[in-house]
């Protein structure tokens, strides 16, 4: 068993840690306020915040973004500029907007107008196309519509299908991607934000309470369109409680580099809601880059980094570079770091704080590791629970009396949060979809709870390890194997730099056998003898995958947010004309190692020929 498997959280741990968390104190208590027990109707969220940062380091800078800098101060006065601009244009406190922008300087500021005076924003998903971007720009129905000059192409293709009036269209032009012949029939935003000379705004912000819509955030959910979550201030000022004073506590002189899209709430939230909080510097790029990493480390001399995702596991898969030897990184703030590779990266760079969280933008139950110990999502604040779960039938276990029932600490659960006044769930836009979210009658007759979909391990004193998604685990041979684990296991192994693990079918087969893509450090040795007697040694026999992909890590699709789109994977499974040019190996029966994968070999497992 791997050692963060055997992770439980002591006492002593937590005691330990705590006592160097005494010099931050005041500001953690002032997090807990804002975590646990801010009212609906208290004035805060995203213009209040920034408004305590520019009053605090006024002169400092507030957003950095290439060789650009901007100070809190002129950070102020431009959004200014743009609410001003906003209400000139009859927009009003819950109205909405949609913006369709790549990370650059401008999405900053127009979020921060829009947030100013109370207007929700839409925030599309960059990478969406068709259809998908048709339904996200009139699901809201927004008043006016800004897109950046880089995206002008996939808005274009479908403008005539938005409901929506050209003159309420807005582009912002863009020197890096210049688009002229196709945004030349919308308005250009930025001579309209110049002739506004109007910077005084501070009297419209005490009007904006916890209730007032901020973001409407895209979430896929597991089938359909995307649902809009909504995201009130008050949950931002939460997320400014929990991540930023409670757990980064970042400084003013810190730098925090984030290369995420800025539509999805880790960057946006969790990572500038910490930089706000400390009143730091907030260094801003238009995307990551695994192999120019370091480099843009060093040209911010940026201490802290937001990451999300995969995308800790591309750094620590780039060869070893001159810029990584002693940086400046110190702290890192994200979700989805594989507990595989949580030591490694943490001893390479010699990064001091790995501050894991958990939440989701629909969800209402966060963690986070407060305390800064290893292997852990950290502690959870808000009313909470794990309970058993049958994932073979995929649904909750009920005990004797007809309830759901709890596991006990170093087990694994369905981890479920309390619906109540303290922790809501706002939900989606779709009532219909909120609904399938919510589980009831729990533990007794009429109490609600959000069903988060994810399974984790219960750590004790409130602490809990990710572990998988419901639906990436797979049964075969009658068990059922977690993805997540056998990946990290896979990943642990030194001829493995990546691997993703998936069910696939197998005619004449009940249930799914395991298929693992994986990426070599040395693609010229075909010899998996060794990987083999490692997998045999440290997984169960059910759980050893049959068919490996061997492929280069840049051909697999991820999403924005860099996780790994299996879906593809799942439907190319092991069948040679879907693979392209990847081989594929396979373990056969009674054999002792994985085999090259022939279209002879492939037409007898199709014909249920072979038995496994």
């Amino acid at each position: 068993m791997l050692d963060y498997k055997e992770k439980k959280i002591s006492f002593f741990e937590i005691a330990t840690s705590a006592i160097k968390l005494i010099p931050d104190l005041p500001k953690i208590i002032r997090g807990f306020y804002y975590a646990k027990f801010l009212a609906k109707d208290s004035v805060c969220g995203l213009a209040k915040m920034f408004e305590e940062a520019v009053r605090n380091n006024p002169k400092g800078n507030a957003l950095l973004y290439n060789n650009q800098s901007f100070t809190y101060e002129e950070l102020d006065l431009w959004s200014n500029k743009i609410a001003n601009t906003f209400i000139n244009k009859g927009l009003q406190k819950g109205d909405t907007i949609s913006i369709f922008l790549e990370n650059r300087p401008e999405f900053i500021a127009l979020v921060l107008g829009a947030a100013k005076i109370g207007v929700g924003m839409a925030l599309i998903n960059t990478s969406q196309k068709g259809k998908v971007l048709i339904h996200s720009f009139n699901l809201l129905k927004p008043k006016l519509i800004f897109f950046g000059e880089e995206l002008a192409t996939p808005f274009n293709e479908i403008r005539n299908e938005i409901e929506i009036q050209d003159k309420d269209i807005y582009y912002l032009p863009d020197n890096e991607n210049l688009n002229e012949q196709i945004v030349k029939k919308y308005n250009n935003f930025f001579p309209e934000i110049e002739k506004n000379k109007d910077t005084s705004l501070s009297h419209l912000i005490p009007t904006i309470k916890g209730d007032t819509p901020l973001f409407f955030i895209f979430t896929s959910g597991t089938t359909g369109l995307p649902k809009a979550t909504i995201y009130n201030n008050r949950r931002e000022q939460r997320a400014y409680g929990l991540f930023g004073l409670i757990t980064s506590r970042l400084k003013k002189n810190d730098i925090m580099y984030i290369p995420l899209p800025m539509f999805h709430a880790t960057g946006l939230s969790v990572g500038w809601g910490s930089v706000l909080a400390g009143y730091a510097t907030l260094a801003l790029d238009r995307s990551f880059s695994a192999s120019n990493f370091w480099k843009r480390i060093k040209h911010y001399k940026a201490t802290s980094l937001c990451y999300v995702g995969e995308l800790c596991n591309y750094i620590l898969m780039q060869p070893e570079c001159e810029e990584e030897k002693n940086n400046t990184l110190k702290k890192v703030i994200g979700n989805g770091m594989r507990m595989g590779i949580w030591g490694k990266f943490k001893k390479r760079y010699k990064i001091e704080q790995i501050a894991e969280f958990y939440a989701s933008s629909e969800g209402n139950v966060a963690f986070s590791n407060i305390f800064n110990l290893d292997y852990t999502v950290g502690f959870g604040g808000v009313p909470f629970s794990i309970i058993k779960y049958d994932r073979e039938l995929e649904k909750p276990i009920l005990g004797k009396n007809g309830f759901m029932e709890e596991v006990n600490i170093g087990e694994v659960g369905l981890l479920i949060g309390e619906i109540s006044l303290k922790s809501p769930f706002d939900g989606y836009t779709s009532k219909e979809s909120s609904e399938k979210a919510i589980l009831k009658n729990v533990f007794k007759q009429e109490d609600a709870y959000f069903n988060t979909g994810d399974l984790v391990r219960n750590q004790g004193f409130k602490h809990v390890q990710f572990v998988d998604r419901t639906g990436d685990t797979y049964r075969w041979k009658g068990e059922n194997v977690s993805t997540s684990e056998i990946e990290n296991i896979m990943m642990d192994h030194k001829q493995i730099k990546e691997a993703i693990v998936y069910g696939v079918e197998i005619p004449g087969c009940n249930g799914r056998a395991g298929m693992a893509n994986i990426t070599l450090e040395d693609n010229e040795n075909n010899d998996f003898s060794n990987i083999l007697n490692y997998l045999n040694g440290n997984c169960p026999k059910f759980a050893v995958p049959l068919f490996f992909r061997i492929t280069n890590l840049e051909t697999v699709n991820t999403t924005m947010t860099l996780k790994y789109a299996k879906s593809t994977l799942k439907d190319a499974a092991f069948y040679l004309d879907k693979v392209g040019v990847d081989k594929v190996y396979v373990l056969l029966p009674n054999e002792s190692n994985y085999h090259l994968l022939t279209p002879e070999i492939e037409a007898k497992i199709n014909n249920k020929e072979i038995k496994f």
